[in-house]
């Protein structure tokens, strides 16, 4: 949808708490789609975070993102990624208030899901 990539350029250009070269990316931006997760969504996240399998750095990024997406369950946000060097940006908006609500930040690798 046209209309959700526009939401999200504009949201993610007036974020000043995001990095000014993933602004500067923004009109770049790889995907951007509306998602909509619901509570098993989260409850994955819990059971993610009480496991730790992958570590403390991991179950901080986890802790972070089941904290920012909590109050948007069964609600639609736009997700986007944006490219900067050899980091993949992953950020969320809220389509309502066109604000960014989440954004992480990994290197890329080959074939990772995140």
């Amino acid at each position: 949808m046209t209309e959700d990539r526009d939401i999200f350029i504009q949201a993610v250009l007036s974020a000043d708490s995001l990095p000014s070269a993933v602004r500067e990316e923004a009109s770049a931006a790889q995907s951007c789609e509306r998602v909509t997760f619901d509570k098993g969504y989260l409850d994955f996240l819990h059971e993610q975070i009480g496991l730790a399998a992958r570590g403390v750095v991991w179950t901080e990024v986890l802790t972070l993102r089941l904290a920012a997406l909590s109050p948007y369950c069964n609600r639609p946000t736009l997700r986007g990624t944006i490219s900067t060097g050899s980091t993949i940006h992953i950020i969320r908006v809220d389509p309502e208030t066109r604000q960014v609500i989440h954004h992480e930040s990994h290197e890329s690798t080959p074939n990772e899901d995140f």
